[in-house]
Formats: structure tokens, sequence, C-alpha cells
């Protein structure tokens, strides 16, 4: 069993590896340092000069801060508990850091690392300018040893060869059986759920609200992701998801069924934000007169605005939204948005209507002349 678990261990990081080095992630042993027709050595000595006769500025980080073995390293951490038996991590804490741990391996990190092997004092990978990444794109090791950590913290780990590189390494650069210590800061971390959170639940349990509400939170929260990083479409297919697939369940009880309904009320809001932002008027007010029959919205200012929005994109009139305005200033005063869109769109129902009054005066100016020219 534990020979499976290795062998399963092994398979998947080498995927994650393989990715590593052909996808271009952040974290990566660069192809370049991988080839063997390379002949220059990039992981050169510390110390040594750039071409401006400067020290490199990763100097300092890419030495390694213990010259013993691992193992005496490993008496003075703590051991972190892991599902794969015999491959070990353990931990020790240089700063603590803030908050709580990451409660899901679906985060966004931004944070720096060193990473050396036993007995070599020079990294052979390190970021010591803070870069972005995605846990799930990280060897098991490292997802492991990382989702211990709180924001602002410095740790060390010694990670087992079987959750890193894997028996035979990749030679010449990764040795077999390469055990790594990971010199690691936690910047941030965001919670950026899962898409395909539900792809592995069978049909029928995607149709019980106690089973599916943990999925959809994950794909909400990737819609999430998407609309901070202004990728509204990929939001909005995302949101659909989580929209179908809730309205499709069936509750148990009258407490299950509150919770389905703010979540799909969440859900057509978020909708919502996300048609303004790619200019779908008219999607934008579908799911606001459908919000508005699943329950009041004549309170809730952010939804008042955005129909504004759509209508006096969609009417040759501005009536409604100056009334939803009004009534949303009412509300909030102090709304800075709501007054300034109130204003926008006021200078152009004041355009609009003096257009339309010199239209018509052209217009009885010209039967003017017309009648005059028949007399």
């Amino acid at each position: 069993m534990a020979n499976e678990m290795e062998k399963t261990i092994e398979l998947e990081n080498a995927i994650r590896f393989k990715d590593l080095l052909s996808t271009g992630s952040n974290f990566k042993i660069n192809q370049e340092s991988m080839a063997e027709t390379i002949d220059q050595e990039i992981f050169d000595d510390a110390g040594s000069d750039d071409d401006d006769g400067e020290l490199d500025e990763d100097f300092d980080s890419k030495l390694s801060p213990w010259k013993k073995s691992f193992t005496e390293l490993k008496t003075l951490m703590v051991n972190v508990p892991n599902k794969f038996g015999s491959a070990s991590i353990y931990k020790r804490i240089i700063s603590e850091g803030k908050g709580e741990v990451m409660q899901s391996y679906n985060c966004r990190i931004e944070w720096t690392f060193s990473m050396f092997f036993e007995n070599e004092s020079n990294a052979f990978d390190s970021k010591t300018k803070p870069i972005t990444a995605e846990i799930s794109e990280m060897l098991i090791g490292i997802q492991i040893a990382v989702k211990t950590m709180r924001k602002k913290e410095e740790a060390q780990f010694v990670i087992d060869y079987k959750l890193m590189f894997g028996e035979m390494g990749c030679p010449p650069r990764i040795k077999p059986k390469s055990d790594v210590l990971l010199v690691a800061k936690l910047i941030s971390f965001d919670e950026i759920g899962d898409e395909h959170a539900c792809d592995e639940i069978s049909e029928e349990d995607q149709r019980k609200f106690h089973v599916i509400k943990d999925k959809i939170d994950e794909i909400y929260k990737k819609s999430l992701d998407h609309i901070k990083n202004k990728r509204y479409r990929y939001a909005i297919t995302a949101s659909q998801t989580a929209l179908r697939k809730l309205e499709w369940c069936q509750v148990a009880d009258e407490k299950e069924e509150t919770e389905q309904q703010s979540f799909i009320n969440k859900l057509y809001i978020q909708l919502a934000d996300c048609y303004i932002q790619v200019e779908n008027w008219k999607k934008c007010c579908l799911m606001i007169n459908e919000l508005r029959r699943r329950s009041n919205i004549s309170q809730n200012v952010s939804v008042m605005l955005n129909e504004a929005i759509a209508l006096s994109n969609i009417e040759e009139t501005f009536g409604r939204s100056i009334k939803l305005l009004r009534a949303a200033q009412q509300i909030e005063p102090q709304n800075e948005m709501v007054n300034k869109t109130l204003a926008e769109i006021l200078e152009k129902d004041a355009k609009y209507k003096k257009e339309q009054q010199e239209m018509w005066k052209r217009a009885l100016d010209l039967k003017a002349k017309v009648e005059s020219l028949q007399k």
C-alpha cells in the first residue's frame, strides 16, 4: 500500500514538474538550467561577479542557512502531519505570521523562497522578489508546506524527496532521492476557488443541496477571482455554472431552501455587476428583473445603480434611471458612485431634451416655410 502511495505521489509530482517546465510558471526550474547542452553554469557560486562587477542581487538568499546534515536540522523542527506515510515534512518557524492558515489548496499566494539540497551551500532555485503562484500547480511537498503558513510568516521546511522530485530526480541538476530545504516567506494568499469543483460528483449527488453547496462555493470563489483580475466573461461563465447547479438541486427543509435562495440571489447580483462591466445592458436588466421577482431589492443601492446605468444605455429617455438614482441617493446620500452617475445622467438628460427642443423647432420652422410657400 505504501509503495502504491509513493508511486502516486511521484506520478503527480512528475506531471506538475513537467508542467512547470513547459508552461513557464512563476515557480519553476528553468528549462535552460536543466538542459545538458548549456555550458554556462547558471547556478553560480555565491559571490561571483556580474559583467558590470556588481554582486548578484540574490547573493544572500542563495546561501543556505544550514551547513550541517538535514538529520540534525530536523531535531530543531516539528513534524508536519500528512497523509503520505513515510514521506515526511519538518518545519521550523523563523518569524511568526498573522491570521489563519489557508483552508483550501485552491489559493493563489504571493511569496519569496529559496530551495537547497543537503550539503550544498547554494540554492538551486530562488526568488527574492515576491512572485505569485497557484498552490495547485506546485509540487505536493511544497503544497503541504505552504498550507501550514500564515500571512507574513517565514519558515524553513525539510521535505522528503518522495514529495518533491522523486526517486529518480532529474539528473544532472536534481540528484536521485534528493530531500529539499525550503526557506519561504508567505506574504499573502487569496482563495481562488475551483471552477471544476462539481466535475467528480455524480448527477444524483448534484441534486442534493447539502452535498453540493460547498462545491458551488468553490465555483463562486473562482468567479470572484476572475472579477478581481478583470476577466469578466470568465466570471460570467463560472457564475452561470453555479447558478444552474443551484437551481437544479433539491433542498431537504426550509433552512436549506433559505440558504439556497440567498446564494441564488447573490449570483444574480454578481452577474448583473459583470454584465455592466462588459456593457451588456439588456442582460444586466434581465438579471435584475429575475432578482426583483425573487426578492425585495428596493433598498439595494448597488442593484439600483446597475439598473439605472443599464437603462440609461437602453432607453431613449432617462426618466427611469433618474428615478432609481434619486431613490438610491435617499438611502445613501454620501455614495460617490451614485452621486457621480446621477450628475452624468442628468447632464445627458438635459442635453437630450435640448436636442429634442431644437429638433422640434427646426421641424416647426420647416413646416411654417412650407405653408408660406404654398400660399
